[in-house]
């Protein structure tokens, strides 16, 4: 249960992150790789504390870039920097980044011109020269869970007009991955490849939405064990589909309703929900919450209707089991997101070689069914 209140508190700082502090940047350039094939964990979310200043706490070494043969720096001002010179780390072109708040992590730092190797789809390693990269050399207010295995962030946002994702970088049309809510498996995330196709792929729009760093999915119902809620018209400002959240957030009327169709599913085996005196002590930060009779084991799925794909989620990415109760992983919000819990035991690929551009879309997400999980 502390585990599920470390990732809402993660759900709660990146809502603050991406709508209320998110500056636009703009940046150009571009390169070339091959497939990357990365593995992915699960892991702890970060927890907002004061703690090593100014670090950013790693299990492995800080990256040796005075004794770097291929890290090029580039002069503040410099035509080819992305940011703006106010964002200059000392005399080079650099970054400043905060996240969640009361105090904010943060971090600044130069950003370079680097080589940088990645394990390939064909079981070895490619380099690759000239990529832009952020260096941090202060960051302050860092804390992770221990042992900590990361290192830093890979963003995979597509950008808006004239700016330098990382996917242009490296010149591909589509990334994937398979995600899982366990910490004994691994998973991979993959940069390039193929096209997903197969008897069960889904395919629905990418669309573009008030916040460049996120995509967007045009979101029509929700459905509770097949029974929709009918819910057409109230997802105002789109909806965002984003890993980096890990409890999704829906609009407050559309909440109340999604957790009216929960009670409504579980009075039929005679289950109520607690109410605010009645629920058991120390459970996590969230809403909606039922006893846990023994030996039950009829738990609904929850089905988010997609134009033209349905994105059925099971069980186990919906509800976190205590020892006497159980709970709903959905919170109310400012907007309507689906988090990586909802996003669990699928394969998910972003391809933008697809889509109808006349009608707004970037592209195209298609997604199965899958086991996503390999041993650690």
């Amino acid at each position: 249960m502390e585990k599920i209140d470390i990732l809402i508190q993660g759900t709660n700082v990146r809502i603050h992150h991406l709508f209320l502090m998110m500056t636009k940047r703009n940046w150009n350039g571009s390169s070339e790789v091959d497939n990357i094939a990365a593995t992915v964990q699960y892991t702890g979310f970060l927890l907002c504390n004061p703690g090593c200043n100014p670090c950013f706490p790693l299990q492995q070494p800080n990256f040796p870039y005075n004794r770097s043969q291929s890290y090029k720096p580039i002069p503040c001002g410099d035509p080819t920097c992305p940011t703006p010179n106010q964002d200059c780390f000392q005399s080079f072109c650099g970054f400043k980044i905060s996240y969640g708040k009361d105090p904010p992590t943060s971090t600044a730092g130069a950003i370079v011109r680097e080589t940088l190797t990645f394990p390939s789809d064909f079981g070895g390693t490619e380099s690759y020269n000239d990529l832009f990269l952020g260096c941090g050399f202060k960051s302050y207010h860092y804390e992770f869970q221990q042992p900590n295995k990361i290192s830093g962030v890979l963003g995979l946002g597509f950008g808006g007009t004239g700016t330098l994702s990382f996917l242009k970088q490296v010149s591909k049309k589509r990334f994937s991955y398979c995600l899982l809510n366990s910490e004994h498996t691994n998973s991979q995330l993959y940069i390039g490849g193929a096209k997903m196709v197969g008897p069960q792929v889904l395919s629905t729009p990418l669309l573009r939405g008030s916040n460049e760093a996120l995509y967007y999915l045009d979101l029509q119902d929700i459905s509770i064990q097949n029974i929709r809620l009918r819910l057409q018209g109230l997802f105002s400002g789109g909806s965002a589909i984003d890993s980096g959240s890990p409890v999704t957030i829906l609009l407050p009327n559309v909440y109340a309703r999604v957790k009216i169709g929960f009670v409504q599913y579980f009075e039929q085996f005679h289950i109520q929900p607690y109410d605010s005196g009645s629920r058991p002590r120390d459970v996590p930060m969230l809403d909606l919450y039922f006893p846990n009779s023994f030996g039950f084991d009829r738990y609904p799925t929850m089905t988010f209707h997609f134009k033209g794909a349905d994105l059925v989620v099971q069980p186990n990415g919906i509800f976190a089991f205590g020892r006497n109760y159980f709970c709903v992983l959905l919170k109310s919000g400012p907007v309507t997101m689906i988090g990586a819990f909802q996003q669990t035991q699928h394969k998910f690929s972003y391809d933008f070689e697809l889509g109808d551009g006349r009608r707004g879309e970037i592209g195209a997400l298609r997604f199965a069914p899958q086991d996503c999980g390999s041993p650690a």
